[in-house]
């Protein structure tokens, strides 16, 4: 069981989509790294003992997760390259790779409850929602769906916070349940 925490600990930094001002070169093979993360991910869930109804949700948003990260060079071109369509892309990948945790998270509560785990998934739920709204209306204010009152280099940084902030957090919670699944062990 540890070792299926530790792959999924390797595959979520391997498809962290981290929106930070890096070098092209670095940016570009950190890019080309998410769909080997994913699959990882894929490798670690069946390691891992827990709810099978969760982890089955879990398996699910990794599918789409690795649908949309395949079809996003080709969708734009075939209805028409609308920036709309890219940026409803970017923020559904966001959003079913936020959800593979949360039901990966879930289905460890399920299996084993107790306060640790339920604030693991509260904290994790939380900034995982305000990290997807954040997201959401940057991208919006960018595309000019939605007029707010902030600035794009406002929101970017906002964003860029609560993104880090996010994979601290799942990191830091995947590295606890390596740690404790190694000491059941």
């Amino acid at each position: 069981m540890g070792k299926g925490y530790l792959l999924i600990l390797i595959g979520a930094v391997l498809s962290a989509t981290l929106l930070l001002p890096l070098p092209a070169g670095i940016s570009d093979i950190w890019g080309r790294l998410t769909f080997m993360g994913y699959l990882i991910v894929v490798i670690g869930l069946r390691e891992v003992n827990g709810s099978a109804k969760e982890l089955q949700s879990a398996r699910f948003f990794l599918l789409v997760a690795m649908l949309i990260r395949i079809a996003t060079p080709w969708v734009p071109q075939l209805l028409g390259n609308s920036v709309h369509v890219r940026v409803l892309l970017e923020v559904l990948q966001v959003f079913f790779t936020l959800g593979v945790f949360f039901w990966l998270l879930k289905s460890e509560y399920m299996w084993s409850p107790n306060g640790f785990k339920r604030m693991d998934l509260l904290l994790y739920s939380g900034i995982s929602v305000v990290y997807l709204l954040t997201y959401g209306l940057f991208w919006m204010r960018v595309t000019g769906v939605i007029a707010l009152g902030l600035d794009h280099v406002t929101l970017l940084r906002m964003v860029q916070f609560f993104n880090i902030f996010y994979y601290v957090v799942l990191w830091f919670t995947l590295a606890k349940l390596y740690v404790e699944a190694r000491k059941e062990i």
